[in-house]
């Protein structure tokens, strides 16, 4: 109610005046006290796979593994197939594998090449995971013979391990014009299960990087 003066105390005007007034008091109140607006949401990418070893990286090299390795002659045999035990992939990189990712990777590994022979109507290989060192399967394997668990021929309770392929994950490091370029490189081996002999070998550019 305006004064004998026609004059409204401060903040008591006609309410459309009051509200822009009442509204900067509260802001400027805000102000004083350090109130701040409440943090924005941020969503993290989680992809549950491998730091710098992302699913297009390993999609790709282990599609060029496949190709090169599904013509040997051992795969083409058929009478008995050979069976390729796919163990761990040894990471040798700075970029360390994280919870279950190792595991992941030889899954896919499986998934690539079992796909790969299937389109190739001379491919007659068998894979599994064995989710092992190399050393260590290769000794697994030797002790199953040894005890008629399994047999070359396949005959025993379960289908003898022929050959293993393992995989090493790993870095070159070198500086070209001053500046330092990092080659991630997949290497594989297929490897004989019980002399431990190479058969195959093959290196796999991964990834060209220039750290920070």
């Amino acid at each position: 109610m305006p004064n004998m003066r026609g004059a409204y105390p401060l903040g008591m005007g006609p309410l459309p005046q009051r509200i822009p007034a009442v509204a900067g008091l509260l802001l400027i109140a805000l102000q004083w006290v350090g109130c701040a607006a409440p943090p924005q949401k941020t969503t993290a990418m989680v992809t549950g796979f491998v730091p710098g070893l992302r699913p297009g990286d390993l999609q790709h090299c282990a599609e060029e593994m496949g190709r090169d390795l599904v013509p040997h002659p051992l795969l083409q045999r058929s009478d008995p197939p050979v069976w390729i035990g796919i163990v761990s992939v040894d990471n040798h990189t700075n970029e360390p594998f994280v919870g279950g990712s190792a595991d992941m990777v030889v899954q896919r590994i499986q998934t690539i090449l079992h796909r790969t022979c299937s389109r190739e109507s001379d491919c007659a290989a068998r894979f599994v995971v064995t989710r092992k060192s190399l050393e260590d399967a290769i000794t697994e394997r030797k002790d199953a013979q040894a005890a008629g668990i399994v047999t070359n021929r396949g005959t025993g309770s379960r289908p003898a391990i022929d050959c293993f392929l393992s995989g090493v994950y790993h870095e070159l490091a070198k500086r070209d014009g001053g500046v330092q370029i990092v080659e991630m490189l997949m290497t594989f081996e297929l490897v004989d299960a019980v002399t431990g002999e190479v058969l195959w070998t093959h290196d796999y550019l991964v990834k060209t990087v220039t750290p920070d």
